[in-house]
């Protein structure tokens, strides 16, 4: 099975139970637009994504919690997003680079409570 075939049905398991990872497996580029996001906050049903390219924020979107992959339904999430122009199109949890950052993040609080 070739890598394409497998990241079409580990991307059709995720979207049906929510639990499938395709970490690992890039999103193809022709389907639009990749950036990374950023969970910043979650009000009212709603998740505000700050979204990257290439590590600077360049906007932001919001997203119903319902549409977000399990997993990424907290603040500081990161997500990998394919946009078709203003729009998301597919989202999908980027659980390494969530892992890394919270990582980062705590080793500079330990270094100023020092």
């Amino acid at each position: 099975m070739s890598l394409h075939q497998r990241r079409d049905v580990l991307e059709k398991l995720a979207a049906l139970f929510g639990t499938a990872s395709v970490a690992g497996l890039p999103f193809r580029e022709e389907n639009g637009e990749i950036l990374t996001g950023v969970v910043d906050r979650i009000v009212d049903d709603l998740a505000v994504v700050l979204l990257e390219d290439d590590g600077e924020l360049v906007d932001q979107t919001t997203l119903p919690v319902d549409e977000l992959p399990g997993p990424a339904k907290e603040e500081g999430t990161v997500l990998e997003l394919v946009m078709d122009g203003d729009d998301v199109d597919r989202v999908r949890y980027d659980k390494p680079e969530t892992e890394r950052r919270r990582e980062e993040a705590e080793d500079r609080f330990d270094e100023l409570a020092d």
